[in-house]
C-alpha cells in the first residue's frame, strides 16, 4: 500500500532525525492500529462459538450495537459513514452561509 508505505516512511524518518528509539509498539500506536483492533474486537461475539456460527462469531458484537433502524432495509459500517458525512457537510454548509450573511 502506497499510503501506508509513505506515512512508515515518513516516521521512520522523523525518527531518526530526533534519534528516537522506533519500537514495534510505537509504531502501532501512532498508525492507528491499536484503534483498528479495538474496533475488531468490539465487533466481536466471544459467546460464540466460531466452529458453530463463525459470522455470528466475526460480526456479533457490531450487530448488537448498530441494530438496522426501521426506516432503513439495511445498515453497514458505509451507511453509518455516509450518515456522518452528510450531517457533517449540513453542519459545514451552515457555518458557511452563517459566515456568507455576516459580510
Amino acid at each position: 500500500m502506497r499510503i501506508f508505505g509513505h506515512r512508515l516512511n515518513n516516521f521512520v524518518t522523523h525518527a531518526h532525525a530526533y534519534k528516537q528509539s522506533i519500537t514495534i509498539d510505537t509504531m502501532c500506536l501512532l498508525l492507528g492500529y491499536n484503534q483498528a483492533a479495538a474496533s475488531l474486537i468490539e465487533s466481536m461475539d466471544f459467546n460464540v462459538d466460531p466452529c458453530q456460527d463463525f459470522y455470528q462469531y466475526a460480526c456479533g458484537g457490531w450487530i448488537k450495537k448498530n441494530p438496522i433502524p426501521q426506516w432503513k432495509s439495511r445498515w453497514s459500517q458505509i451507511d453509518i459513514l455516509r450518515d456522518k458525512l452528510v450531517n457533517n457537510l449540513k453542519s459545514e454548509i451552515a457555518n458557511l452561509q452563517i459566515i456568507v450573511l455576516r459580510k
